[in-house]
């Protein structure tokens, strides 16, 4: 089964539904079942679903993804991937996963 890697201080936002999208560089996912772990000490596991995939530019990143990743706008996502993913500006595509 595929296991999807999250900062911890995202799973209450998971859990509550306010997180229901991550944008991605560099992983690749399908549909289907799919295990989040949030990467705290002890790992936190949740059973989940992939039910939808999307190929955006960073730029083209919209209000409605940035509220599924529970942000008031895309701005912020925008931001935390050109500073801390190598090269991201220059890659033409970025997988937008959405889950239930």
């Amino acid at each position: 089964m595929q296991v999807v890697s999250f900062d911890p201080r995202f799973l209450e936002w998971v859990r509550a539904g306010s997180k229901t999208r991550t944008t991605r560089y560099g992983e690749t996912f399908g549909l289907g079942p799919a295990r989040f772990r949030f990467e705290s000490a002890p790992p936190v596991f949740l059973d989940a679903r992939v039910t939808g995939i999307r190929h955006t530019e960073l730029d083209d990143l919209t209000d409605e993804d940035a509220a599924a990743e529970n942000s008031t706008t895309p701005r912020p996502c925008r931001m935390h991937s050109a500073t801390t993913i190598p090269g991201c500006r220059r890659m033409p595509r970025w997988p937008s996963y959405r889950s239930n």
